[in-house]
């Protein structure tokens, strides 16, 4: 259902008159200053074919909610594919039996009520486009480890992330956009991922998040913005990549992606 830390987390609620967060230096901080740590857990399941996150056939959305909260985290990654957001394709009622509100709702009405239910429980919300078609990602020689595919283009791409900022503009505890999961080559393709080395925003990542984050904060100028590093770059100042449209260093964030 969710990815559990091996120990319980240990990180405190964030009020939402605490919000938005910003980067200084290395931390984030709050509206006052404040330094804030987040302990973030990653909910699983609406980027896969039934497009909704993990256990709603067995369990309510609030349970799960208030069960992540009691496990001490304060945060929550929320992966989502284009397909969601561009298809929009009605849920199956057998992928939501335990929650008998969600009947009859398509894939974005059920990301709302996902999104609002773990506000309710007071968790912070991390956006993030894990691929485009629904499924499984990560295959070496899979397409999906770019961002503009066969199935959905560089267009189609910033929609989704420009659409889904806009859609939760007024919801505070929102925080952010992790823009791409897992970048690489797509190498049965011959597609080869650069940084800063060509202008074509369909396989260089740095052209491509400048443009990205500039459409996020179009829609909304207060969410952070997450970019990967891909598993094929070489280095690459991926935080001065996304500074450079419309992503000020205080909503530029890096993350590596490390298995275990």
């Amino acid at each position: 259902m969710f990815s559990l830390a091996a120990v319980m987390a240990t990180g405190a609620l964030i009020a939402p008159h605490r919000l938005p967060l910003v980067g200084s230096g290395r931390f984030l901080v709050d509206n006052d200053g404040v330094r804030v740590k987040l302990a973030c857990v990653n909910y699983y399941g609406a980027h896969m074919e039934l497009h909704v996150v993990g256990g709603l056939q067995l369990r309510p959305l609030r349970n799960v909610s208030e069960s992540i909260v009691k496990l001490g985290f304060n945060c929550v990654r929320l992966p989502f594919s284009v397909a969601l957001w561009a298809r929009d394709p009605p849920v199956r009622r057998e992928a939501v039996a335990a929650n008998p509100q969600l009947f009859n709702l398509t894939a974005r009405q059920v990301f709302d009520e996902t999104v609002a239910e773990l506000s309710r429980a007071g968790l912070l919300i991390l956006l993030n486009n894990h691929n485009s078609e629904p499924g499984w990602c990560c295959d070496v020689n899979s397409e999906e480890g770019l961002w503009s595919t066969s199935s959905f283009d560089f267009s189609a791409w910033v929609n989704s992330l420009s659409g889904l900022a806009a859609r939760y503009r007024d919801q505070p505890m929102v925080i952010g956009m992790d823009l791409r999961n897992e970048i690489h080559d797509a190498k049965g393709q011959g597609r080869i991922t650069t940084w800063g080395e060509s202008a074509d925003p369909n396989t260089d990542w740095k052209v491509a998040t400048e443009i990205a984050a500039e459409a996020v904060h179009a829609s909304d100028p207060s969410l952070l913005i997450v970019g990967e590093n891909g598993w094929d770059l070489n280095g690459g100042d991926l935080n001065g990549g996304i500074r450079a449209h419309g992503a000020p260093r205080t909503c530029a964030l890096r993350r590596s992606h490390v298995h275990h």
